[in-house]
């Protein structure tokens, strides 16, 4: 175990999503501009009804070519992405012997929709046929915790399990957890993950809580413009491995960046301006814990995902407190999509990205600044170069009922 003032580094990452398994393939289609974007009329059903909502969906993944066939029968979808992605990050991060004992090894994962579908189902047959028919080989998918559950028997992972699901922010809060969990000693090395699933029950549930367009699809996932219609939903995974610096440098280890602080905060008032207020004070939180200034942030890497009172509460936030400074802005989520609980990993994915090519990917379908905020101009339409050593970069989220988190990430 180490220091508790040893900073915490990045030293593996992974990833299942729509444009492929590498981290190479997100950076690519965020810098250019990849349209993932289709209907998602295959998922309609008496759960999900409305027509020519358009997502960014998996396609064309084999699971047995990463994962094997064993064990994969009764496995749900999100946990193969997760376990993807993790085993993925685990090859990238450490060699066969270098692993560390399993009473070392924590892992904690953003999902909050994963045992939608399986509880659904298990309900709806226990209602409708009665209880022996259900399948016994189902119950645990029925969880929200059951992909982590699956990942840590896979990789032997015994010193904490933890799955978060706080909505839009349950990524950036696994982080902060992970954080916590390496500065008290409670593991040496933690794998941390984010990942949702496209299904019709999940669907459904975007669709009842306004999220998705109606019939206006096309202006859909629009950042941080009020003709936005909603939200473009997305799937996948992302993981990073989490150890001290002292650590990695021991064993050679190849670090991506280093994450510094974090912070969350919650408003009872959803109220656009006080969702603002609740943005600032874990952005203030993150500054305070690390001791920089504002002026020293060098990029801020936003969640609009074109939900209007979610961006203008987040446009607001961040003119509040960067507007003089003419901050470079980016968002990922029109490429990406709205993951939920691996958009936090897809923002920290992205943001290694960044540090690692030094180009800031372009905001696609960038409308008129129609909020008129001085901190918008930062956002452009095409990519630019950015010098990112020793910079650091904010990351924010916020979910639909007041919650907001913020994470600050250095370039080494």
């Amino acid at each position: 175990m180490n220091d508790t003032h040893d900073s915490i580094v990045i030293t593996g990452l992974g990833v299942i999503s729509a444009f492929g398994s590498h981290p190479e393939n997100v950076w690519d289609a965020l810098e250019n501009v990849h349209n993932g974007r289709v209907k998602l009329n295959n998922y309609l059903n008496e759960f999900f009804t409305l027509e020519n909502v358009s997502g960014i969906p998996i396609q064309n993944w084999n699971p047995e070519e990463l994962l094997g066939k064993k064990g994969l029968q009764y496995m749900p979808l999100s946990a193969k992405y997760l376990m993807g992605a993790a085993l993925l990050a685990v090859r990238d991060a450490w060699s066969e012997d270098q692993m560390p004992a399993p009473d070392q090894l924590g892992l904690v994962v953003g999902s909050n929709f994963a045992g939608v579908k399986t509880s659904v189902v298990f309900d709806h047959t226990t209602i409708t046929e009665g209880p022996k028919y259900v399948s016994p080989m189902e119950a645990p998918n029925g969880l929200a915790n059951s992909p982590a559950s699956y990942l840590a028997i896979r990789i032997r992972s015994r010193a904490c399990n933890t799955t978060i699901s706080t909505g839009q922010n349950a990524g950036i809060d696994a982080l902060g957890y992970a954080m916590n969990l390496l500065r008290n000693k409670r593991a040496t090395s933690v794998i941390v993950g984010g990942v949702e699933e496209l299904n019709s029950r999940v669907l459904w549930i975007y669709e009842n809580s306004g999220l998705l367009p109606g019939k206006e699809t096309d202006t859909a996932g629009v950042p941080f413009n009020s003709n936005s219609s909603g939200i473009v939903p997305g799937e996948g995974s992302a993981v990073a491995v989490l150890e001290s610096r002292s650590e990695a440098e021991a064993r050679g280890a190849h670090i991506y960046g280093e994450l510094v602080s974090w912070g969350s905060s919650f408003s009872t008032d959803i109220r656009p301006e006080r969702r603002a207020n609740a943005l600032e004070r874990s952005i203030t939180q993150v500054l305070q814990k690390s001791g920089l200034k504002k002026e020293e942030i060098r990029l801020i890497i936003a969640s609009a995902n074109g939900c209007n009172p979610q961006d203008r509460a987040e446009a607001t936030a961040l003119n509040n407190i960067f507007s003089e400074y003419q901050l470079p802005i980016m968002t990922v989520k029109e490429t990406l999509g709205e993951t939920f609980g691996a958009a936090g990993l897809f923002q920290l994915l992205s943001a290694v990205g960044v540090m690692t090519r030094g180009v800031v990917p372009p905001t696609v379908n960038l409308s008129p600044n129609t909020e008129h905020l001085n901190v918008l101009s930062g956002l452009s339409s095409t990519k630019r170069n950015l010098e990112m050593s020793g910079s650091n970069i904010l990351l924010t989220s916020q979910d639909t009922f007041g919650s907001s988190s913020a994470l600050l990430v250095r370039a080494t």
